[in-house]
């Protein structure tokens, strides 16, 4: 429990101060072309190597990784607030209303995903503000159905019931009794939003639809470099898989881990 909590977040970390840093310690501009050193493999000058154009792979696996963490944050962020916002609501006032929003969700979860962010991807400008927008409309669901299940024990307990017979009202018992008592299960699914999102710009801008070339990501370096391979020039698509990889299990692991933590910490009360 301990040791992928502590694994995840550590790795984060480390992730995030070589993004954070990368325009201090990225050896090279990440976008700068340079004919004479095209599709060197990896050495002390260019620990990943170079691309088909002489750009640093490390460069850019630094500067994608501010790219595609930002998105992974940013849609977590907005995916978290709307599912405990949507959660809360489905579960404390339930009736119709919360027949219509559940239905909403099994909509979006019936739907494969790629489908349906090619689909809305298609009515609008590619871009990054297009794929934030894209993967946080449709990545709410899981945490709202966590935070309704959460809200419909919470509504039952006699804190809640006490305060309610005092005269509060809905909206108080919500906002004050209920959210601060499912925060903690809303971080750990923020967590498993961050590595979803992460996933997902990559496979998007690997198909071309999400950042676009001029912007640096993990996803859209694999995709401009897919056809290195068939040279042999591996290094290219090799580190930033792997940064994608790494950074996946680290989210996961840090999720898993606050999970656990907090599944202790229920058990450890309730005895």
């Amino acid at each position: 429990m301990l040791k992928k909590f502590v694994f995840g977040a550590c790795f984060l970390f480390m992730v995030l101060l070589l993004a954070v840093f990368a325009p201090l310690i990225s050896p090279d501009d990440p976008g700068k072309v340079c004919l004479t050193r095209v599709s060197q493999a990896p050495s002390w000058e260019h620990p990943f190597g170079t691309d088909d154009l002489g750009r640093d792979v490390l460069s850019r696996c630094l500067y994608g990784a501010r790219v595609s963490l930002v998105v992974g944050f940013l849609v977590a962020a907005i995916t978290t607030m709307l599912g405990v916002a949507i959660g809360l609501v489905s579960g404390y006032w339930g009736g119709v209303l919360d027949n219509i929003l559940m239905r909403c969700v099994d909509v979006f979860n019936s739907l494969p995903d790629i489908v349906v962010y090619i689909v809305l991807l298609a009515f609008l400008k590619p871009g990054f503000l297009s794929v934030v927008l894209v993967l946080a409309l449709t990545g709410w669901t899981a945490t709202a159905r966590v935070i309704r299940s959460e809200t419909l024990s919470l509504r039952e307990r006699e804190f809640v019931l006490a305060a309610q017979a005092l005269g509060a009202t809905g909206w108080y018992l919500v906002i004050f009794h209920i959210l601060p008592n499912v925060l903690a299960p809303a971080l750990v699914a923020a967590t498993f939003s961050v590595a979803q999102a992460v996933l997902a710009e990559s496979t998007l801008s690997f198909l071309g639809l999400g950042i676009p070339p001029h912007q640096p990501s993990w996803g859209n370096i694999i995709m401009e470099e897919m056809d290195d391979l068939m040279v042999g020039v591996w290094w290219t698509v090799l580190f930033p898989g792997l940064a994608i990889i790494f950074t996946v299990l680290a989210v996961n692991f840090l999720g898993e881990g606050l999970k656990e933590m907090l599944e202790a910490g229920r058990g450890t009360r309730d005895a």
